[in-house]
């Protein structure tokens, strides 16, 4: 993983990610797992769960570039 918090970001309130493509989300932490939690070989990444506005969501952790911490 890259030099994020993820500790911290795993249970924030607000946080904006930025993807490596330049597309930036608003929404909040809703844990971390890594990619040996997964049985299914199709879902062996290392998987960062947050909650939007319009629901919960499941990224690679891989595609993330940063994570600002908002107030």
């Amino acid at each position: 993983m890259n030099n994020i918090n993820w500790e911290k970001a795993e249970w924030a309130e607000n946080i904006k990610i930025t993807f490596k493509d330049g597309s930036e989300i608003m929404c909040s932490g809703s844990g971390l797992e890594t990619a040996d939690e997964f049985d299914d070989p199709d879902e062996k990444f290392d998987t960062f769960f947050v909650d939007t506005k319009s629901g919960g969501l499941a990224l690679d952790v891989s595609e993330i570039k940063s994570i600002d911490f908002c107030n």
